[in-house]
């Protein structure tokens, strides 16, 4: 590469703030400033809205799978932590469902796969059971 030659360098925070988009329907920009009139806004601020609301359930489908994803790791974690002090303990969890008065297992072993809907209070047994902080286990 010589001097003269340029390599492509990612956008700064600044130029990634500032997008321009072309070819817009004159329908649509007529729409859109409309509702910024209607709602007391500039047609940027429009913009940014209807953006920040197209992309929400986006956001929360993520954050969803991550918090799943995040409980699944901290439950194998602190059931192997358990397990290492206590060497003596089967490492079934049916057996663990059990300890903590769990009716079946098949909850705490889809939990443990990163299913949704542990109960906090079940949670909070666990984390007290594994000898690990229930707001760690719960919220990471």
């Amino acid at each position: 590469m010589t001097t003269t030659q340029k390599t492509k360098s990612k956008p700064s925070a600044a130029e990634k703030s500032s997008v321009l988009v072309r070819g817009l329907l004159p329908d649509d920009l007529t729409w859109m400033e409309a509702l910024a009139l209607s709602h007391d806004r500039s047609l940027e601020a429009e913009l940014r809205q209807a953006i920040h609301t197209y992309i929400a359930p986006f956001r929360l489908k993520a954050e969803f799978a991550e918090r799943r994803t995040g409980l699944a790791q901290r439950l194998h974690f602190a059931h192997a932590t358990f397990l290492e002090k206590h060497p003596d303990h089967s490492p079934k969890l049916s057996y663990l469902a059990q300890a903590i008065g769990e009716e079946r297992a098949g909850s705490l072993e889809s939990w443990f796969d990163g299913a949704p809907g542990a109960p906090f209070g079940t949670l909070e047994k666990l984390a007290d059971y594994l000898g690990c902080s229930a707001t760690w286990l719960i919220h990471g």
